[in-house]
């Protein structure tokens, strides 16, 4: 028995008391020997496991996690309260099932696999899905501890995270809905950090310098563009972590083989305590954009010189028939018939010259706007067409004419494919100068993938510093050969109209002179123009 005493020092000490009967011969009891052993320590180690035990299992009660005990089987050994409420079960049906009896079937295959990390590790943690009362799925971290006490245990710690998974879910669902746009937009988008370094481009960007996303991750833009425009883009991206505000301009993009023209917008990215960390950029292509304001200014300023052209070269012919109607009344006035016959003849020259101008500028405007029929030709059949309707000048002038076998195809409007020519031979036939062997040469030549047609002379040349002029309107090098000064802007514009280009080749005076020219929109290959 146990019993309990105070020792002379005032200590209580617990022993428990052993009593053994002693016999006589007979059998009678006599006396007992007895034993006392000293329990104090065992009983103060009984009391605080009990104590222990008794928090332990207040706090896995109170505790907001779930938490239960099982055996190897999985059977349920004990449950907290936690549990009983995230699962809708009661304490009492759960400790009659197992932990199969509540997962979700989706994960019982992963949660199995999990044991065995658990039982080789001693622990291990892992999401799964489990089954409540009321059919609803609900998505857990278990935390898991196996224990080899007793054939074997686990200790297990549950949290719902049902909530936390649904919002990483909708997190993920609005990043990849985001990323899509990204990707599928027409914009140019990058995201750079405050060193100038791409944390982030998409692949519209990418493709622009024929590389992919990842090619540009960890590169600044001293990696990507020459160091001038490398400056220039840092420079605008510094100032928007500087002042934390939008920044908004046009940027010219050099590229290997071109210049790209966008409108960029930066925007700041601000972590959670509002530093600027990153900016964000959003450039739209107004490369086209930018290409017709230049058109449009080029164009004002040709309208501008056209206008003052016009005006000009119109009013010297009025002026000369005023003048001269004048002159008329006062020489019928006293009748002499020779100045009269002199008059007249001034003022219709000057008309004649009224008429052409108007003529020319009529056909100017007609280039371009109006456009008659296409038909396929030859470039050998046009040709020897239009030496045939200049063959009066040629003639006149003792020119020879070569035009060599060209047997490729155009398909155009063919009454302007034929202007071009027919400018070029005039305009040969007219500078030829002194040249005592004059001489025309028609062809064409193949150039990289390029036809390139020509006609050269062997006439008074044209100095380098007037190449560029002369396709100008109302351009006159020499005021005293007839004409309007329009051929040649008449031919610009019709090559311009077959998406081709047109130039001079001349080293100055008295050296010739090659008109060259391309039409790839008006070349015909593989049955189509």
């Amino acid at each position: 028995m146990e019993y309990r005493f105070r020792t002379s020092a005032g200590k209580v000490t617990t022993v428990y008391g052993l009593a053994t009967p002693q016999y006589d011969a007979s059998g009678k009891i006599v006396g007992y020997v007895g034993v006392n052993i000293d329990i104090t320590e065992r009983k103060l180690a009984e009391a605080e496991l009990r104590d222990s035990e008794q928090r332990l299992r207040t706090i896995l009660q109170t505790a907001m996690d779930g938490f239960w005990l099982t055996d190897l089987q999985g059977r349920f050994l004990q449950v907290n309260d936690a549990y009983c409420r995230m699962i809708g079960y009661s304490r009492k049906e759960l400790l009659a099932m197992r932990v199969s009896d509540v997962e979700a079937v989706e994960s019982r295959k992963a949660t199995a696999a999990h044991i065995k990390k658990v039982i080789a590790k001693g622990e291990d943690r892992f999401e799964s899905r489990h089954k409540c009362k009321d059919g609803s799925i609900i998505d857990v971290e278990i935390s898991s501890q196996y224990q080899p006490l007793d054939g074997g245990r686990f200790v297990v710690f549950v949290r719902d995270i049902t909530e936390t998974v649904g919002k990483e879910s909708l997190l993920r669902k609005s990043e990849l809905k985001y990323r899509t746009l990204i990707e599928n937009t027409s914009d140019v988008i990058s995201c750079v950090n405050e060193k100038g370094a791409y944390e982030f481009v998409n692949t519209v960007f990418a493709t622009t310098f024929g590389k992919t996303p990842d090619y540009f991750v960890g590169k600044t833009f001293w990696d990507v563009y020459p160091k001038d425009h490398a400056d220039y883009r840092f420079k605008a991206t510094a100032k928007v972590f500087q002042t934390g505000e939008d920044e908004s301009l046009d940027v010219a993009v050099p590229l290997p083989d071109k210049t790209l023209y966008y409108h960029a917008i930066t925007t700041p990215i601000r972590d959670a305590t509002g530093k600027v960390i990153l900016s964000l950029t959003r450039a739209t292509d107004i490369t086209e954009r930018k290409k017709a304001e230049a058109e449009i200014k080029t164009k004002n300023t040709e309208l501008e010189r056209f206008l003052y052209a016009a005006s000009h070269d119109l009013k010297t012919p009025v002026v000369t028939i005023q003048s001269f109607i004048r002159y008329l009344k006062d020489d019928l006035v006293e009748g002499d018939t020779d100045r009269i016959e002199k008059d007249l003849k001034f003022i219709s020259s000057s008309a004649d010259k009224m008429v052409h101008l108007l003529d020319d500028l009529l056909e100017m405007s007609r280039v371009g706007r109006l456009i008659g029929a296409s038909s396929h030709v030859t470039v050998k059949d046009l040709v020897a067409d239009i030496v045939n309707t200049v063959a009066g000048r040629i003639v006149d002038r003792g020119i020879t004419v070569k035009v060599a076998d060209m047997d490729v195809s155009l398909y155009g409007d063919r009454p302007r494919l034929a202007e071009i020519w027919q400018n070029l031979i005039e305009n040969a036939c007219k500078f030829m100068g002194e040249e005592k062997n004059p001489r025309i040469d028609i062809g064409l030549e193949q150039q990289d993938k390029e036809t390139v047609f020509f006609v050269r002379d062997n006439g008074i040349g044209i100095d380098p510093k007037y190449h560029d002029r002369i396709f100008d309107l109302f351009e006159r090098l020499d005021k005293h050969i007839e004409g309007t000064g329009m051929g040649l802007a008449i031919v610009k514009r019709i090559v311009d109209l077959y998406q081709g280009r047109i130039w001079v080749e001349s080293t100055g005076a008295g050296q010739g002179t090659t008109f060259c020219f391309t039409l790839p929109g008006a070349i015909k290959t593989e049955g189509k123009a």
